[in-house]
């Protein structure tokens, strides 16, 4: 079992393309460490992805490269690409589009299909578009709040509900 990113990226299976960054917990007073991370991830030619929620702190600034601001609201989304953020956006609701215009942005449905029969099995390593690059950044990808019941009860309560948007 690896303990470190460099034992990992060492034992990587060849198809990998991506490295999603703390995936059980966010970059608090982590700042430092996930920077250099990333700058390990590229030198093994591989693509950066992360998410966080403490997007409008100072210390959190130097991810924007990498990281995509996880927003609940729209006003939290219109704050963040203000910041120069890249983002994400929670959201709810029955029909909700595969893209639509917000912020004065194009936001579009996050295409993962995991397991989903009859659809061919999207992820992060197959779809990138989480990357934060020249032709992402201004992207909105939008996820559908998803787990168990509790989970989804909760999360519709932070979340956009797109329905009423559209």
């Amino acid at each position: 079992l690896a303990k470190t990113l460099a034992e990992a990226l060492k034992k990587m299976d060849k198809s990998a393309r991506v490295v999603r960054h703390r995936v059980a917990g966010d970059i608090v007073g982590d700042v430092p460490d996930t920077v250099s991370e990333c700058k390990l991830v590229e030198s093994a030619g591989l693509i950066n992805i992360g998410y966080t929620h403490a997007w409008s702190e100072p210390f959190a600034k130097p991810l924007r490269k990498w990281f995509r601001a996880s927003c609940n609201t729209l006003e939290e989304l219109d704050e963040a690409i203000s910041m120069g953020w890249a983002t994400t956006l929670a959201v709810s609701g029955s029909g909700i589009p595969k893209n639509l215009a917000l912020a004065g942005k194009k936001a579009v449905l996050c295409p993962a299909r995991n397991g989903v029969e009859g659809k061919k099995d999207i992820d992060c390593n197959s779809c990138t578009l989480c990357k934060v690059s020249p032709n992402t950044k201004d992207l909105i990808i939008m996820f559908e709040v998803h787990g168990s019941e509790k989970t989804i009860q909760d999360a519709k309560e932070k979340s956009v509900d797109i329905t009423s948007i559209i």
